[in-house]
């Protein structure tokens, strides 16, 4: 099996741009995965040519003017993460989360010309459906003596050679922000000068100087985890024609609201404090613990439009497509780092001032296409393809019109992020009269970053084409008056992903965590028709 490799480092290397922001936002924020209402997600949202449902019209505009009728939905959904964590590959440490949602809630109205050609009927309406949610929650846990992050801390401020003075200043003064962990470090009592011995002007609690390597003095206990939290979701005012019962076309006005919440953290633990005595003279004795950890905060809010038809040739078959124009979204990010370490008769802490950026991101244009075909009142098969190029996805500043700043990360997102490519097969069968059976398939091929950077936000480079698989089934009723209630209920397995925390440094390894999860989403919606 081809593996997803995703480095998401706290530490950013030195030389990086003022800014963190990279590939990794650009397909994060840009990617969509539909939820909408308990039906769509049960037929895997392959929609682009069915429409009729309040979950489609993000895919297909033309969706909503399919249906005779006007409609209301609400939509209350529960997300079910769970994951599996190991430790260079020994050990397994899970995790679940269980989250409300909210994923669809619209509105359509649907108004008869009384022609019997041409211009039949006009759709108007608001819908907001959700387009990812982000769920992660994670811990890996293991002991080793090859390296440790405050050895990392150390070689990178030796590297780098950084003064001992702005290292032990005003964090917000450094000049990269990829150097604030080794300034907290020092501040905290994670990076020592190594006064009075022979070696580098920097070295951690836990490393020795001997034969010039600096290996390690003992074991430690690692803790490695990242919880991530948030949505995407979009508002649509949608209008809709129908001409003729052949030619359905429609327009939206989209309004894209986003936010996430992330903490990431490394606790290292000595297994024997007294293997680590002091090799300083007046520094703290016998290293006990540190936590290092990096809070992100992101909300956001852009504008698209999208123009949509669907045409049937005859009865039975259905055709469509249509086309998203790219959005640009305005974003705030806030980001922040502490850093803690315990020896046996000394504490220290060190805290970054918060930063706060905004800037836009334009996400490229979307394309879907669609076949579809209904067996009479029996049921029906449904195809959807859709392709989005991230390469093409932009920095821009949002005050002002200089975008100087933002050339190496716009240069690393045309060569980490290429076209992804999306495919939704959907069914749905009608055993009796007012009941329905449903099941649905999603293959998601899109590009996949490694990055380089702190708290994963960083850019880097393409290492594979990751492979995420969505399965779904789910259950409908439909009165014979206006209500009608649908259930569905969806698997997202996520490709293996391995993480590593800090960058390997000198002949010490970073260890890496193997991360297997997946992501259940129960819906239930209910509905009326008027």
């Amino acid at each position: 099996m081809r593996k997803t490799i995703i480095s998401l480092c706290i530490l950013a290397l030195a030389g990086a741009s003022a800014y963190a922001q990279g590939a990794y936002e650009a397909l994060l924020f840009g990617e969509n995965n539909y939820l909408g209402t308990a039906r769509s997600a049960a037929m895997g949202n392959a929609f682009t040519a069915l429409g009729g449902d309040l979950g489609s019209v993000g895919i297909n505009p033309a969706g909503s003017a399919v249906n005779g009728y006007s409609q209301v939905t609400f939509t209350p959904g529960l997300s079910i993460y769970g994951s599996s964590t190991s430790y260079d590959g020994a050990g397994v440490n899970r995790d679940s989360r269980v989250r409300g949602s909210f994923p669809n809630v619209g509105a359509m109205l649907n108004f008869n010309t009384h022609r019997t050609s041409g211009l039949k009927r006009v759709s108007f309406g608001f819908v907001m459906n959700a387009t990812s949610i982000y769920t992660r929650d994670f811990t890996g846990m293991g002991s080793t003596d090859r390296s440790s992050y405050m050895g990392y801390l150390a070689d990178y401020a030796t590297r780098y050679n950084i003064p001992a003075s702005e290292l032990n200043g005003n964090i917000s003064n450094m000049q990269y922000m990829s150097d604030w962990p080794a300034g907290l470090g020092y501040q905290s009592g994670m990076v020592n000068e190594a006064t009075g011995i022979a070696g580098p002007p920097y070295l951690s609690p836990v490393q020795d100087n001997i034969g010039g390597t600096y290996p390690m003095r003992g074991a430690i206990d690692q803790t490695y985890g990242i919880f991530d939290k948030g949505r995407k979701f979009d508002m649509v005012f949608n209008l809709g024609f129908d001409i003729s019962d052949v030619l359905f076309f429609g327009a939206n006005l989209g309004i894209i609201g986003l936010n996430l919440t992330r903490n990431e953290y490394l606790r290292e633990t000595a297994v024997n404090p007294a293997d680590f005595p002091v090799l300083t003279e007046g520094l703290p004795d016998q290293f006990q613990g540190m936590k290092f950890s990096y809070d992100y905060r992101a909300s956001g809010a852009g504008i698209y439009g999208k123009f949509g038809l669907i045409v049937r040739p005859f009865d039975g078959l259905r055709i469509g497509a249509a086309i998203q124009t790219p959005t640009a979204t305005d974003i705030r990010e806030r980001r922040w780092m502490d850093a803690s370490v315990t020896f046996r008769d000394a504490d220290g802490k060190a805290s970054s001032p918060d930063y706060d950026y905004e800037y836009r991101l334009r996400t490229p244009a979307r394309y879907n296409f669609g076949i579809a075909y209904t067996i009479g009142s029996a049921g029906l098969i449904s195809l959807d393809y859709e392709l989005t190029n991230f390469g093409k996805s932009r920095y821009r500043e949002l005050h002002s019109n200089d975008n100087s700043g933002w050339t190496d990360a716009n240069s690393d997102i045309q060569k980490a992020l290429y076209t992804a490519h999306y495919i939704r097969v959907g069914a749905e069968f009608k055993p009796i009269a007012n009941f329905a059976l449903r099941a649905g398939y999603n293959l998601a091929m899109t590009p996949q970053v490694s990055t380089y950077g702190f708290g994963g936000f960083m850019a880097g480079y393409a290492q594979d084409r990751a492979k995420t698989n969505i399965v779904s089934f789910g259950l409908g009723y439909s009165s014979n008056s206006s209500f009608f209630c649908d259930f569905a209920l969806r698997c997202k397995i996520n490709p293996e992903e391995f993480y590593y925390p800090y960058e390997s440094y000198a002949s010490a390894v970073s260890p890496e965590f193997s991360v297997r999860s997946r992501l259940w989403d129960a819906l239930l919606t209910i509905g009326f028709r008027f």
